[in-house]
């Protein structure tokens, strides 16, 4: 699977969740993560060492992790870490 970097917040992403799916500029966009960029959220300089082995594909549940990303974001969607709206 294949993501894409918003330009604003440095999130990853699937292109499927481009703002503007008729959009025919190469220039994508994304809205879930920072509202194109009106949402400011502190960076995290370095993953935690088990995150990162997921997303990264050194741990043998590295796949499986990767399939259910969407599905793990949800159950957390309802949890705040202190973003702040422009």
């Amino acid at each position: 699977m294949h993501f894409m970097e918003c330009q604003y917040c440095k999130a990853q992403l699937w292109y499927e969740e481009r703002a503007e799916k008729c959009n025919t500029s190469k220039e994508v966009q994304f809205s879930l993560c920072c509202q194109k960029g009106k949402v400011k959220l502190p960076l995290l300089k370095k993953p935690p060492d088990l995150l990162e082995a997921l997303l990264n594909g050194e741990d043998h549940r590295s796949k499986i992790f990767l399939q259910n990303t969407r599905i793990y974001n949800s159950m957390f969607s309802f949890t705040s870490i202190g973003g702040k709206m422009l």
